[in-house]
């Protein structure tokens, strides 16, 4: 699910309140990029600031294109802000950098699934 800026805003706002991010300072915005990641977050924990970035789903391959997910990358570089005080490694090849990655893709797969199961269980207003 690709969201346009609008949606994005949107998406930013009702996660940081589900997150209780809310005394922090995020901007998000989706830019150009290489492909190699679909997003990332940029803190300043002493400002409580932070600016996230997600992947322009024009840069993505069409065999990827079916598993970009504006929501769920966004939730998981939220999920980074709080918890970058427990591990923080620039060694991606780390097996504790790689098992901290895994716990934030797992739980922001599964929060994105759970919002949506409750989304489409909700009857319309």
């Amino acid at each position: 699910m690709t969201l346009c800026p609008e949606q994005l805003a949107q998406a930013l706002t009702t996660w940081q309140q589900r997150l209780r991010l809310v005394d922090w300072d995020i901007t998000a915005e989706i830019k150009p990029g290489t492909g190699e990641e679909w997003g990332s977050v940029v803190t300043f924990p002493e400002k409580k600031r932070a600016t996230i970035t997600l992947l322009d789903p024009q840069n993505v391959t069409p065999a990827e294109a079916n598993n970009q997910d504006h929501e769920r990358t966004l939730i998981h570089e939220l999920l980074h802000i709080p918890t970058l005080q427990f591990y923080n490694c620039e060694d991606h090849d780390d097996p504790k950098f790689i098992m901290y990655e895994q716990f934030i893709h797992q739980t922001s797969c599964a929060l994105v699934g759970l919002a949506r199961v409750i989304n489409e269980e909700r009857p319309p207003s």
